[in-house]
């Protein structure tokens, strides 16, 4: 089997640098807030994110772990999360958690 160089120089960039997973559209609307913004929303629970994506590619294993976590929260409804632990490690796995709001009031655009 052949395999083209373009796709083994694909496959080592995505490798070493991380690829990022996209958010869906619903998860994208889940906005990261700081906790004093989620006075008088509606807790939902805690959700969790993890990924294997570690060493060079750190910051994209967090990424894709808070994308994770988001997903779970836009699934039950919410609109705003507040991170409440990130584990960033250079080996090993991304881990987040964090709180999930349904908020009355619009909120996106919040500090994260």
């Amino acid at each position: 089997m052949k395999i083209s160089v373009g796709v083994l120089f694909a496959f080592a960039a995505c490798a070493l640098a991380g690829c990022a997973t996209m958010p869906s559209p619903q998860a994208a609307r889940v906005a990261e807030v700081g906790a004093g913004m989620v006075s008088g929303c509606h807790s939902l629970g805690t959700v969790h994110g993890s990924s294997l994506v570690d060493g060079v590619g750190q910051s994209t294993g967090v990424r894709n772990a808070k994308t994770e976590a988001r997903e779970q929260a836009a699934r039950w409804g919410a609109n705003a999360i507040v991170w409440t632990h990130v584990t960033q490690r250079y080996w090993g796995a991304e881990l987040v958690t964090g709180d999930a709001y349904k908020c009355a009031r619009n909120i996106a655009g919040g500090a994260s």
